[in-house]
């Protein structure tokens, strides 16, 4: 039952061309690559070549804060937390609200150290700032959706997330899994990423074993104070929901800047400049808003 299953979702809802054309719309239509390269062609700061994971795999697990701080950061968070917002159709996590932009903009200035920055700089070969950013809590649920089950996330082909990690996965039990660049790349072949939100699966082994992929998704142990960051739009990736406890993770996402990401965040005032995290139609028009 389990391969006729699988059988129907490969003929119906699998089709290779909609990665091509995923980043053929960002980049190319909608001109994040030209805005990418407009960035690149500003930048002043001078950074050397990184041969780390990131750049040769497309994410990286890194320690930001030891957890003393991590703590003090999340009880700030939560202390100032004006209310919350739950995504449609999902009734166990919520994002956080946190308004207070001299807060934020240290908290920020704690997260980008200067190997972090240098790390950011040498992927983006520019500056890069937060395009949005978003404080998830997450409580047990027996059902995973959405986000939990594996997907490439749809936008330009060269951007980045952070997820960093407040408290352990000892404390709750929720984590993320990731196959790396290559093999997404490969896995494409099916037909499966960027597929309708419904028709994504929490185990893709028999779609990894057709194409003879190994199928051996990388995690680590995230203590408090860990991160992961990664290409959403490149690495297929899905939450772990946690079992016993609440998840506290701080999401950035990272868009290619022609000024530094804290001059950014002070033309922003800590908001970003994506209206409920969705895309510009027109990288133009985020090009036009630090030039005016």
């Amino acid at each position: 039952m389990r391969f006729k299953s699988l059988n129907i979702l490969w003929k119906k809802r699998l089709d290779p061309s909609r990665r091509k054309a995923v980043f053929t719309e960002y980049d190319k239509q909608r001109g994040y690559q030209r805005y990418h390269q407009y960035c690149q062609s500003v930048v002043t700061r001078k950074f050397s070549p990184k041969d780390d994971m990131l750049s040769t795999q497309g994410l990286e697990h890194i320690t930001v804060f030891d957890e003393p701080t991590s703590a003090t950061t999340l009880g700030s968070l939560l202390a100032k937390s004006e209310g919350s917002i739950q995504k449609e159709n999902i009734d166990y996590s919520e994002m956080l609200q946190v308004n207070d932009d001299i807060f934020l903009r240290q908290m920020f200035q704690n997260i980008f150290t200067p190997s972090i920055d240098h790390k950011l700089l040498h992927y983006f070969k520019s500056e890069y700032f937060v395009y949005w950013f978003a404080i998830f809590h997450t409580i047990p649920s027996p059902q995973s959706r959405r986000s939990f089950l594996w997907h490439c996330d749809k936008g330009p082909s060269r951007h980045l997330k952070i997820l960093l990690y407040l408290n352990d996965t000892a404390v709750h039990g929720g984590n993320t899994e990731f196959f790396d660049r290559e093999f997404t790349r490969k896995f494409s072949e099916s037909g499966y990423l960027f597929g309708p939100v419904d028709a994504r699966q929490s185990d893709l082994s028999d779609l990894a074993k057709k194409l003879d992929l190994p199928y051996q998704p990388k995690k680590w142990s995230m203590h408090a104070g860990d991160a992961i960051i990664f290409e959403p739009s490149q690495i297929l990736h899905r939450g772990i929901l946690p079992n016993h406890g609440s998840r506290y993770v701080l999401t950035l996402c990272l868009l290619p800047s022609p000024i530094p990401w804290h001059t950014a965040f002070d033309l922003t005032k800590g908001v970003g400049i994506s209206q409920n995290y969705n895309w510009h139609t027109n990288a133009r028009d985020i090009q036009q808003y630090f030039n005016s």
